[in-house]
């Protein structure tokens, strides 16, 4: 793991100080965690200890670093207080463990939701918050539902990938099943007779083909409207080149009347390259006259 600074510190010997103090934390909250003998408390505490610093390890904020040392320091006291036989912080370890409060309770919910089962079983490889998979999207850096709760998340323990080759081959049946069901989806329209495919012109002159009486895709309008403003971007390319070449052939003119050398030439070239260019590209067709 790579260590950056939690804040940027003019200061060198702040620097260095913050930096000690953090790490310093960092192993002693590790050593402390290994001191639980529950297993899932001591699965829970080690991976949640390495998660939470792995995601804040290149904060920035002076204000933010220093909360979250704060808040290190907190969690190294109750850890402490448990180890001594304090009932109420052992008991609230406990249940954070087992996944009845906390981050991993907010994890079995998310993945209980999922109706898929494989795709369930592929979300349990990693359970770790949006943000963090985000952030850090290596394999090694991925946080695997532990086996004391996959009954709570009402997977089978055989159903988990547990290894790269299972993942890859669990990953590929869910897109073939995925791409399955588009495909069942599409079979199943059934149009009716009023819903005729006609042809319409958008503002922008373009043709497009929509069926009547069917709402139409958020994707076509999407593609229509990138395709207007493209043109539109084109068009404007197109006049200010025009203009530039107007007002090149009036100073050429010009220089011919004084006898001076003519050099716009070669700047008229390149304008009429880029000219011809925009004219390669596809336009819009006028609308088709109708006929009452």
């Amino acid at each position: 793991m790579s260590w950056t600074l939690p804040f940027n510190a003019r200061n060198r010997q702040l620097y260095l100080q913050t930096r000690s103090v953090t790490l310093s934390l960092y192993r002693s909250l590790l050593k402390t965690a290994r001191q639980f003998t529950a297993p899932h408390e001591h699965w829970f505490l080690n991976h949640m200890i390495r998660e939470r610093f792995r995601f804040h390890q290149c904060e920035t904020s002076r204000k933010k670093a220093l909360h979250l040392l704060s808040e290190g320091d907190e969690a190294l006291r109750q850890m402490k207080l448990a180890l001594e036989g304090n009932l109420a912080m052992k008991n609230y370890i406990d249940q954070l463990a087992s996944a009845k409060i906390g981050p991993l309770a907010h994890a079995i919910k998310k993945l209980r939701r999922i109706p898929d089962l494989l795709q369930r079983s592929i979300a349990a490889t990693d359970i770790r918050s949006q943000a963090s998979r985000h952030r850090h999207t290596r394999r090694s850096d991925r946080m695997v539902l532990p086996s004391h709760l996959i009954e709570e998340a009402r997977l089978p323990m055989s159903r988990v990938p547990s290894s790269r080759r299972l993942y890859k081959a669990a990953t590929a049946l869910l897109a073939q099943q995925k791409k399955e069901q588009r495909q069942k989806r599409r079979k199943q329209i059934v149009w009716k007779p009023y819903q005729v495919k006609r042809v319409t012109y958008a503002s922008s002159g373009f043709m497009f083909v929509e069926r009547r009486g069917f709402r139409q895709p958020t994707r076509t309008g999407m593609m229509m409207k990138n395709r207007t403003k493209t043109q539109q971007k084109r068009l404007d390319e197109s006049n200010r080149l025009m203009a530039q070449t107007d007002d090149l052939i009036s100073e050429s003119l010009f220089l011919k009347r004084l006898g001076v050398t003519d050099d716009t030439k070669e700047y008229l070239k390149p304008i009429y390259d880029s000219l011809k260019q925009i004219s390669s590209y596809p336009r819009a067709s006028p609308p088709a006259p109708t006929t009452d």
